[in-house]
């Protein structure tokens, strides 16, 4: 984890003097995309109940879009808006249910690149913050208890893009998150997950 932060962030601000270097020549273009993704995360549950099953642990499959533009060459800056439905699971010792839906996810990058010796392919690394809205719900038996949070958190995230053609192009990312929940008059709760995100952009 520590080996995976320090890289990107070498990849990220060490591509700012790159860029600096570079930026009278280039052309800024805004860009636009789609992505699909998939989370996998120990997700919380509500505080104060459940304390011993926890909350699920299954991945979280949802889709984002997002909008952005370089700054140079090798910098640029994203806003993304996603949602990722719910997941659940049950004890089963207990039989208790717990289930999480994540939704309204906004986030705001910081983006690096560098080019990988083909035209057009190139390697991503990003810092970001991320604010997400979370429906928590437990059940035991014909009882449900139900709760609602925000999540917000920071990620770092490292992959590739290739433009396919002069304006479009396919990207994957691997992101490490860390979360912190505060739940409605519940306190919070700590939380970290890894996200794979692909999907294609269209340069303007």
């Amino acid at each position: 984890m520590n080996r995976l932060r320090v890289t990107v962030c070498a990849l990220v601000f060490g591509l700012t003097g790159i860029g600096a270097a570079t930026a009278q020549t280039y052309n800024y273009r805004p860009y636009a995309g789609v992505e699909g993704t998939s989370d996998k995360g120990h997700y919380p549950t509500i505080e104060g109940l459940n304390t011993t099953t926890g909350g699920p642990e299954n991945s979280l499959r949802g889709q984002s879009v997002f909008v952005g533009a370089r700054v140079t060459p090798t910098i640029g800056l994203e806003l993304g808006y996603g949602t990722s439905g719910s997941t659940s699971r049950t004890d089963s010792a207990s039989g208790i249910t717990s289930t999480v839906d994540v939704r309204d996810r906004l986030t705001f990058d910081f983006m690096g690149y560098a080019p990988l010796g083909r035209p057009g392919l190139e390697l991503v690394g990003l810092i970001g913050v991320s604010r997400s809205r979370l429906n928590l719900s437990v059940t035991d038996g014909n009882n449900t208890d139900t709760s609602t949070g925000t999540s917000r958190g920071a990620h770092l995230g490292i992959g590739a893009q290739i433009l396919i053609a002069t304006r479009i192009g396919l990207r994957g990312i691997v992101e490490r998150e860390m979360n912190m929940v505060h739940q409605d008059g519940a306190g919070s709760h700590r939380y970290n997950g890894w996200a794979l995100k692909v999907g294609a952009l269209y340069q303007f």
